[in-house]
């Protein structure tokens, strides 16, 4: 079976995009992601689940730029840790 695309290749700078755009983008990854999870979990296919992991750092970057054209900090999309969220388990 065929991995799709990452569409990597069709993710240019958000700095000239529109929330529109970004909005856009952002549905299509998460699509994409979706399918590449799947097929990495019904055929163990590696490859697709290293497309889905760089999918999803685009995916946070979208989502950062939608957040700072809408003005908030509504969306973590930094790993947070513990009672501190500063990695400290303590």
């Amino acid at each position: 079976m065929a991995v799709p695309s990452s569409g990597c290749t069709e993710a240019k700078g958000v700095g000239t995009k529109s929330v529109g755009e970004l909005l856009d983008d952002l549905i299509t990854t998460n699509m994409k992601i979706y399918h590449l999870l799947d097929l990495a979990m019904t055929s163990e296919d590696a490859e697709a689940a290293l497309k889905a992991n760089k999918l999803n750092a685009r995916r946070n970057e979208l989502i950062r730029a939608i957040d700072s054209r809408l003005g908030g900090g509504w969306s973590v999309t930094e790993k947070q840790f513990g009672p501190g969220h500063n990695g400290d388990h303590s």
